[in-house]
C-alpha cells in the first residue's frame, strides 16, 4: 500500500526532505546516495525490483547486466532508481520523500504499492488523473483519506487541488509575501508622486472624450452618483508609466474592501481585454461583487458597501497562482469615497499596500 499526503508549498525542511520531482532531481539524489553508501541498492528487494522494472542484475560495485549488455548503475532508467530510492529510505521516517506521479511510470508505483508499505508527499496542486488506475494507493488530503476506486470523491479531490493554488488564504499570501521580500532587490525606491484632477488625468488615455461625457456617466451611475464619482475626485498617482490596453482577455483583480473598518476580500477579472479607463471605471470605481441568494445572483457595487476599497491588478489571464501574486503585480488602485480620492500606486506599493490590508482581514 502507498499513502500520498499533500502538502503545500514552502511547509518542507530542505534538510529532511529528498525532492524527486524532477528527472535531475532524482538523477542527483541517486548519485549522492551511492557516493555515500557504497553499500546502497544491495538488499534483497532491491534486486528484484531492479530485475522486475528493468532487468538489470548488479554486477560488481557500480556495474548492472541487463539484456544489452554491462553498464555503469547510473544508466538504469529514472523511474527505477526514484524506486529504488523509496525502498532505501523507508528505514529512515524522519526522511520525507517529496515526488510528482509523473516522475515514474505506473509500473514502478504498481510495484512499490504491491510490495512494500510506503509513504511518499506531494504537493496538493500535483494530485491529478495520474493517480487513477494505480491499485492499492491512497490520498490523504487535509486529514481525509481517498482511493481512487471511489472514483466521484477523487475526481472531486483533483479539482480541488488543482485549484489551490489560486485560492487566497492568509497563509498562501504571507508565504508569497514574505518569499517577494527575500528576494526584493535590495534599492532605494523613490516613487514619483502627482496629483491632479480626476479629468485632466483621464485625457491622458485613448477614448477619453467617451469618459467625460456627462450623458454618459448620467447613465453609467444613476441619480446623483455622476457628481460623487467623478466630478469632484482627484487622483493622486504614484506610476510613471501606465498601460494604455492590456495584454490579456481578462486580468486577474484582489479587490480589499474596508467596511467600517472591516476589511473584506474579493476576487474578480476585469472586462473583455479592457482599455485602462475601462478597467478603472467598470472594474473598480463601477465594480461589483456578488452573491447568490434565494431570488438568484444579486450584485453588491463597492461604492455602495465600502467606505474605501483597493484593487491589485495582476499580469495575467482570468486567474494567478497566489505564490506569484507579487511578481504578477502590475500596479494598484485605492478609492477613498469620504475623501473623494483615487490613489494609483507603483507595483511596489501595490504589493505592501496589499499585504498589508489583506492580513487584517478575519478568515
Amino acid at each position: 500500500m502507498l499513502r500520498f499526503i499533500t502538502a503545500d508549498r514552502g511547509s518542507f525542511d530542505c534538510q529532511r526532505t529528498v525532492f524527486l520531482t524532477r528527472i535531475d532531481q532524482v538523477e542527483e539524489a541517486f548519485l549522492s546516495v551511492l557516493n555515500l553508501h557504497k553499500e546502497a541498492f544491495w538488499d534483497r528487494k532491491s534486486l528484484r525490483f531492479m530485475k522486475d522494472i528493468d532487468s538489470a542484475e548488479r554486477k560488481g560495485d557500480y556495474g548492472v547486466a541487463t539484456d544489452m549488455g554491462e553498464s555503469c548503475i547510473t544508466c538504469l532508467s529514472t523511474g527505477c532508481k526514484l524506486g529504488l530510492l523509496a525502498l532505501y529510505y523507508r528505514t529512515n521516517p524522519r526522511v520525507k520523500l517529496l515526488i510528482e506521479i509523473e516522475a515514474a511510470g505506473k509500473n514502478v508505483w504498481k510495484w512499490l504499492a504491491s510490495n512494500e508499505n510506503l509513504q511518499f508527499y506531494v504537493l496538493k496542486e500535483k494530485v491529478n488523473y495520474a493517480f487513477l488506475g494505480i491499485p492499492h494507493i491512497e490520498v490523504l488530503d487535509d486529514g481525509k483519506i481517498y482511493n481512487p476506486d471511489d472514483s466521484h470523491k477523487f475526481w472531486e479531490l483533483i479539482h480541488r487541488c488543482e485549484n489551490s493554488p489560486y485560492i487566497v488564504t492568509k497563509k498562501t499570501e504571507n508565504r508569497a509575501y514574505q518569499h517577494y521580500m527575500g528576494y526584493r532587490e535590495k534599492h532605494v525606491h523613490c516613487p514619483v508622486k502627482e496629483e491632479l484632477e480626476i479629468t485632466e488625468f483621464i485625457k491622458r488615455f485613448s477614448g477619453s472624450e467617451y469618459y467625460l461625457d456627462t450623458e454618459h456617466f448620467n447613465d453609467t451611475f444613476s441619480e446623483d452618483e455622476y457628481t460623487d464619482l467623478f466630478e469632484d475626485f482627484r487622483v493622486i498617482n504614484y506610476c510613471s508609466y501606465l498601460p494604455d490596453h492590456f495584454p490579456f482577455r481578462r486580468h486577474p483583480i484582489y479587490i480589499c474592501g474596508n467596511r467600517q473598518n472591516k476589511i473584506e476580500f474579493e476576487k474578480t477579472n476585469s472586462v473583455t481585454y479592457p482599455g485602462f479607463l475601462e478597467l478603472l471605471f467598470s472594474d473598480v470605481l463601477n465594480g461589483e461583487y456578488s452573491v447568490m441568494e434565494e431570488t438568484g445572483q444579486v450584485f453588491h457595487p463597492y461604492r455602495k458597501e465600502y467606505d474605501a476599497w483597493f484593487a491589485l491588478i495582476l499580469e495575467g489571464d482570468e486567474s494567478c497562482p497566489v505564490q506569484t501574486y507579487p511578481k504578477d503585480t502590475m500596479f494598484g488602485i485605492e478609492v477613498e469615497m469620504e475623501k473623494k480620492c483615487i490613489t494609483i500606486y507603483d507595483n511596489e506599493q501595490a504589493i505592501d499596500r496589499f499585504h498589508s490590508l489583506y492580513s487584517k482581514i478575519v478568515e
